[in-house]
């Protein structure tokens, strides 16, 4: 009767440490699924970011130029003003 009961615990203890294996496999999975998943959306969101600092700084560069044109028209007028250069 004592090997009887040895061999059930044994065998349940096995089926006990396969379902604790297993479970830390699918632990194990979800968590590095979820962590591509986290990873690919920073992707996209760094992509994103980068073109909207792309765009801003094409419309700093227009505004830049159009503030040097207007401080040079100003100035131009100024100096003409003064009589320090001509029409």
């Amino acid at each position: 009767m004592a090997n009887a009961i040895n061999t059930d615990s044994t065998v349940s203890l096995s089926v006990a440490m396969l379902l604790k294996l297993g479970f830390l496999g699918l632990v194990i999975a979800s968590s590095y699924y979820q962590a591509q998943i986290k990873f690919n959306t920073l992707d996209l969101k760094m992509l994103e970011l980068h073109s909207e600092v792309t765009i801003l700084n094409e419309k700093m560069a227009k505004i830049e130029s159009k503030k040097i044109e207007n401080l040079e028209t100003e100035n131009k007028t100024l100096m003409q003003k003064l009589g320090l250069k001509r029409p």
